[in-house]
């Protein structure tokens, strides 16, 4: 129906902004949230992408904002270079490979995640001053957005593998990634498996 396929579609927001908030929510874990809220009124995947104007914009925030978000930060120095800035975030928008990307790692017997390395978000999409993301458990889940062409992400992890009880010549399961998403080229929700 027209509405399902409203829902699927993907709404990019762009924000224009010298990244001083200096009414009202001023603090990013405040403002996060609220951001949130208002996306998951358009009851549709949306992506935030922020253009920091000026030197003296704070870089932090408007990251921070386009990092929970899904989207992307675009440093733009002075007038020059508005367009170029635009461009590139409409140029990327038109070559998205793959939409609602959908991770989940899960342990083989013996083995359990202890943390994802190198993460800049928490469980409410507030980044952290510590990059590691605790996770004591056999199986990790993440909604990872979307993802353009030539674009490549990293998700290390740290495992902690018991011992075996006897040598054994047997290959043995430790982890297994699932990948799932709308493929954009194809037109098909596809999950990879390794």
């Amino acid at each position: 129906s027209s509405s399902d396929s409203e829902r699927k579609a993907v709404t990019s927001i762009l924000l224009f902004t010298d990244g001083q908030a200096n009414q009202g929510l001023t603090k990013l874990e405040e403002i996060i949230p609220e951001m949130n809220n208002r996306r998951n009124q358009l009851n549709r995947v949306s992506n935030v992408f922020c253009f920091g104007y000026g030197s003296d914009h704070t870089v932090e925030m408007l990251k921070g904002l386009s990092d929970s978000a899904g989207g992307m930060y675009y440093y733009v120095e002075n007038e020059e270079n508005i367009a170029s800035a635009f461009g590139d975030c409409i140029g990327g928008l038109l070559s998205v490979a793959a939409q609602n990307l959908h991770i989940k790692l899960e342990t083989g017997p013996g083995v359990q995640i202890k943390k994802i390395l190198g993460s800049s978000l928490n469980k409410t999409n507030i980044k952290s001053q510590n990059k590691d993301f605790e996770v004591n458990s056999k199986i990790y889940e993440r909604e990872l957005g979307d993802i353009y062409s030539e674009e490549e992400r990293n998700i290390v992890c740290l495992l902690e593998i018991s011992k075996m009880e006897m040598a054994s010549t047997e290959s043995r399961e430790i982890l297994i990634c699932e990948l799932s998403g709308f493929d954009v080229l194809k037109g098909v929700k596809t999950i990879i498996n390794s």
